[in-house]
């Protein structure tokens, strides 16, 4: 690496960019859907975001699951979605409620990963 990146660049990276409050805190209301196809079945995920927050969830898909996915979907609103969803759900049992389905999985198709 050269030394202005060294010296300039990169503390800046660390500082400004590469924060949460840069990247989505500061964003605007959007709507985001993204789906995928995993062995145990279909997921969509379609939501709504102010201000890198979750104000509204909805989770479907062929999948099956113990608990109803629409109080996952609830515990997910206000939820940052940044290190504080990936804590919350590693503390859920997720497969219970989509079976098959682990933490890491739902929060990468969340942050679109």
């Amino acid at each position: 690496m050269h030394v202005v990146y060294i010296c300039v660049a990169y503390p800046l990276r660390e500082e400004k960019y590469m924060r949460w409050e840069w990247n989505y805190g500061t964003c605007a209301k959007y709507n985001m859907k993204n789906e995928k196809k995993f062995p145990w079945g279909f997921l969509s995920v379609s939501m709504e975001v102010e201000k890198g927050r979750i104000l509204n969830l909805n989770l479907r898909g062929d999948f099956f699951g113990n608990n109803e996915v629409r109080e996952l979907e609830e515990m997910l609103v206000g939820v940052e979605i940044g290190i504080e969803l990936m804590e919350l759900l590693q503390k859920i049992e997720v497969s219970e409620y989509i079976h098959g389905c682990c933490a890491k999985e739902l929060y990468e198709l969340i942050r679109y990963v």
